[in-house]
This record gives C-alpha cells, sequence and structure tokens, in this order.
C-alpha cells in the first residue's frame, strides 16, 4: 500500500505533463485545422469526460480500482502515441474520444485509490493532505512541462507531441505495478446502478456542503 502512494504521485506527474500544451493551437493551425474546429475538438474531448465520468466510477467500484487505472493509463498512453501521426480533423477526432475514455478512468479512480490505500494502513486522516500533495506535484511537473514543450517545438512541431507520446507510454507499466487495496468492498455493496443513483440523491438533496462544493469545482473547471 506504501508502494501505491509513490506510484499514485509519479502517476500524477505524468498525467500532468503535458508537453504538447504549448503548440497545440498552432499544430492544428499547421494541419489544416481552422479555429473553430479546434475549439470543437476540445470541446468534444471535455464533453466525453464529462459523459464516461460516471460510468467510470462504477467501472473503479465493480472492477476495481487497480483494473480501472489500467484501463485508463492504456487508452490514455495509446491516445497521446497516435497524435503525432494523424494529420486531419477526423483523426483527430479519434485521438480525442480516445483521450477522454482514458482521462476520464482514471479521474477520481487515482483519488480513490489513493484513499483506500491511506485507508488500509490507517493513516486515512492523511488521505486530503496526501491528495494535496500529488496535486502539487502534477502542477510542478505541468509548469515544468510547458517550458520544455516550447523548447522541443524548436526542433520541430511534432517533436513535443512524439516526445509526450514516450512519455505517456510509462503510464501502463506503472498502473501494472500498482496494488488492489481491499478496504473498498463494503459488505452488501455490490455497485448496482441503484447504488450510484442513491449516492447522487444522497450530494443534491442531502449534503448541502458537499453540493456546493461540487457545483463550484464544476463552474471553476467548465470555466
Amino acid at each position: 500500500m506504501q508502494r501505491n502512494i509513490v506510484l499514485l504521485r509519479i502517476i500524477r506527474a505524468i498525467e500532468f505533463f503535458m508537453l504538447m500544451i504549448p503548440i497545440l493551437v498552432v499544430y492544428f493551425k499547421a494541419n489544416g485545422l481552422t479555429m473553430q474546429e479546434v475549439m470543437l475538438l476540445q470541446a468534444i474531448f471535455s464533453v466525453t469526460m464529462v459523459v464516461i465520468e460516471i460510468p467510470s466510477g462504477y467501472f473503479s467500484d465493480v472492477l476495481g480500482r487497480r483494473r480501472t487505472m489500467i484501463i485508463g493509463c492504456s487508452f490514455t498512453a495509446l491516445g497521446f502515441g497516435i497524435y503525432p501521426f494523424v494529420f486531419d480533423f477526423a483523426g483527430f477526432l479519434v485521438v480525442e474520444l480516445i483521450l477522454g475514455l482514458g482521462m476520464a478512468f482514471i479521474s477520481g479512480t487515482d483519488s480513490a485509490m489513493l484513499y483506500d490505500s491511506m485507508l488500509e494502513l490507517g493513516h486515512a486522516e492523511r488521505g486530503v493532505r496526501e491528495e494535496g500533495r500529488q496535486l502539487s506535484f502534477g502542477h510542478f511537473s505541468e509548469a515544468v512541462s510547458g517550458v520544455t514543450g516550447g523548447l522541443l517545438a524548436a526542433i520541430s512541431l511534432r517533436t513535443p507531441l512524439l516526445a509526450q507520446g514516450a512519455v505517456m507510454l510509462l503510464l501502463v507499466p506503472l498502473a501494472f505495478m500498482l496494488t488492489e487495496p481491499q478496504e473498498h468492498r463494503r459488505l452488501g455493496r455490490r455497485g448496482s446502478m441503484r447504488e450510484i443513483l442513491d449516492i447522487v440523491a444522497g450530494v443534491i438533496v442531502h449534503n448541502r456542503g458537499l453540493r456546493w462544493m461540487l457545483l463550484t469545482s464544476s463552474v471553476l473547471g467548465a470555466s
């Protein structure tokens, strides 16, 4: 379980290591896309993540955290691996759908696995602090990658994408190295759709504090 904590930090850092972000719009336009098509692609990616988010949580409960992380990391690595080798709107659309699927499976599952691992270690009270530490790893990684990606673009516009694909491949072996925690397997809980609906209803109707926190987070993220 202690190894899970370290592996999840590394996965978070790699997930945020976006070498291609500084040059992505320029790369799209160099391949003949209009700004309207660029924004449409990003909207499709975001909608895919939103639509898959709840089913991915269901899979995380039913299949287990580790398997869901493996699926998410595999799709994410596949999407970034394909990116440098597509050159039109249709190709980019397929890649964005794959990435939306992969990142939705990772999103939330990594935090759930972290909490379950901390719970099994007997340190559940440190879960929020460790989540914050992992986010710090991610944001520092993102800052470094922004500068690095811009420098790599001096070689060619495809270079950051090729490097991005190589870095993201590391996610797959790291996901396989994770250990499935046992604490989340609660008696009488089968991960049914009814349970999902009960949880959603509980948040929307009963837990006012959590409801406003989720709403605020959603609005900020969408903005």
